[in-house]
């Protein structure tokens, strides 16, 4: 080709690829004028254009960005061409139109096996979609089956801009290898084989979902998924799945819902704490992770199931420190492992006749893996008591229990100074003298006396064990002196109820000094003179 008849075809493509409009007889009205570097490199050639691009005979024309190097691409005619090469030299690149799709700007994520009946979907990126000259649509890509005894059905979606997927799915077993155009421009990795297969249940790719830790009572939720070796659910194995629970309880009531498509739900409730282990199978094979372990915690404190050991929950003495142990637990009588922040127990006595309350002082002890309680308190009206319990938890919700079990508190020691005693006559009269009572009695008559035995605290003895002593003396009249009065007649009688009865009775007239004593003390009001 002559060299002269080829500068005007390259003013037609630096002007195309430049976007400058060159002057014409045509468009001379408009007022475009090029550029002047263009205009002064080119001379008299700007009246004529060429589209050197869609010449088929050479190779296209080509001005494109990849990062930052810019590659420029001329037909071979045009190269050789030594007068352009300072032209193309001074040509601005930024002046270019956008490029084209070439075989580079594709990224497939293939796939080499599929299951029978199952879509499977292969994605496709379009790289530099923001350099592209016109955006790609589903329409322009081909797809076209080459070989294969398994002839899928393709079909492809267009998810964004640049993502494209094509869903493929195999009705037979066997390979198959297809091709994908874009434009015309089959990609760098077409043609692509695939070879479809049956599906088979994989241990690996199947597994549970199981919570590490619950509570008594609430029902516990498992989640298990069969599937197979392409990660699809698995319905098949439904038929031979085995489930199974231990742990320091038999689990009787557990219910197994099957969704029917691969995936299983289990439900059950423990009442014992510990940890339980639940082991999946299918096909005599464990499913990944399998044996799974959950613990189990006790649930809120219930004040009715508390336990208490020791003899100061039984019973007690009036004026006496008592202590006890205390063990809470919940409502399915499983002990504490640990007190949540906030909890707070509290106990007291409360006397059934008259309402009167004794605090227990309550504290928290660690015994091993749960938790005690260390309780004492002091009573000190003998009767019998009721123990209410009550916990105040985290979330400021009180709970309160009355305990079954009594707790007697006894009488103390038998103190005569409280000790009541009462005298009584028929046959007579008392006078008062010097603050004393002083009985008047005809000789031969009775005095009667009754003693009610207290502790120190005024408790009323019900069964007393010590001997009341009643001693009188006989008081000349004139002497301070006192001798042993020959001439009463003194009875005492133990009614083994904490209460004594005795009688006095003077033979020989005379006055007498008449002592009462219980446990080596003077009963109160005891110095009483008779005549």
């Amino acid at each position: 080709m002559p060299k002269m008849e080829m500068i005007p075809k390259m003013a037609s493509v630096v002007a195309q690829a430049s976007g400058v409009s060159l002057r014409t007889p045509e468009n001379s009205h408009l007022g475009l004028s090029p550029s002047t570097s263009s205009q002064s490199a080119l001379g008299p050639y700007v009246g004529r254009t060429y589209d050197l691009v869609e010449d088929e005979d050479r190779q296209p024309f080509y001005v494109g960005m990849r990062g930052v190097e810019r590659k420029f691409s001329l037909c071979k005619e045009v190269r050789e061409m030594r007068e352009l090469d300072k032209l193309m030299k001074n040509f601005n690149p930024a002046l270019t139109d956008k490029p084209q799709l070439r075989v580079d700007d594709y990224f497939v994520d293939s796939i080499r096996e599929v299951a029978v009946g199952i879509p499977a979907y292969m994605r496709m990126w379009i790289l530099n979609t923001a350099t592209l000259r016109k955006k790609v649509t589903w329409e322009d890509f081909d797809l076209h089956f080459l070989s294969g005894v398994s002839r899928p059905k393709f079909t492809l979606r267009q998810l964004s801009d640049d993502l494209f997927v094509i869903e493929i799915v195999a009705h037979l077993q066997g390979a198959c290898v297809f091709g994908v155009k874009c434009r015309g421009i089959t990609l760098k990795d077409s043609p692509f084989h695939i070879h479809a297969v049956n599906p088979q249940w994989s241990p690996t790719n199947s597994f549970a979902v199981v919570p590490t830790q619950t509570f008594c009572g609430d029902v516990v939720r498992v989640d298990i998924t069969c599937k197979d070796q392409f990660g699809y659910l698995y319905p098949g194995a439904s038929d031979t799945l085995d489930i199974s629970l231990s742990g320091p309880a038999v689990i009787d009531k557990m219910k197994v819902k099957d969704n029917k498509d691969g995936s299983h739900v289990l439900f059950f409730k423990a009442t014992k704490i510990g940890r339980y282990k639940i082991e999946v199978s299918a096909f005599n094979d464990n499913i990944r992770g399998s044996p799974y372990e959950i613990l189990v915690l006790p649930t809120r404190p219930d004040p009715n199931q508390t336990k208490m050991e020791g003899e100061g929950c039984k019973k007690a003495v009036a004026g006496c420190v008592h202590e006890f142990v205390m063990e809470p637990r919940d409502k399915y009588g499983n002990s504490r492992l640990v007190l949540q922040s906030g909890e707070k127990w509290n106990a007291e006595l409360v006397e059934v006749n008259t309402g009167e309350k004794v605090k227990i002082d309550v504290k928290p002890v660690k015994s091993g893996k749960k938790v005690l309680f260390h309780c004492d308190y002091r009573a000190f009206k003998a009767g019998k008591y009721e123990m209410t319990l009550s916990v105040t938890e985290e979330d400021g919700m009180v709970l309160s229990a009355a305990m079954p079990n009594h707790i007697v508190v006894l009488p103390g020691i038998t103190s005569g100074k409280k000790s009541i005693l009462t005298v009584s006559t028929t046959n007579g009269y008392w006078t008062m003298r010097d603050q004393k009572k002083v009985w008047q009695l005809k000789a031969g008559s009775n005095l009667n006396l009754a003693v009610q035995s207290c502790d120190k605290f005024g408790n009323y003895k019900r069964k007393e064990i010590s001997q009341l002593v009643c001693r009188a003396e006989y008081m000349e009249e004139t002497s301070d002196s006192a001798a042993v009065g020959a001439g009463l007649d003194v009875k005492v009688n133990n009614n083994r109820d904490g209460t004594f009865k005795g009688s006095i009775t003077g033979t020989k007239a005379g006055k007498y000094l008449c002592h009462v004593k219980l446990a080596d003390e003077e009963v109160d009001y005891s110095h009483s003179t008779s005549r």
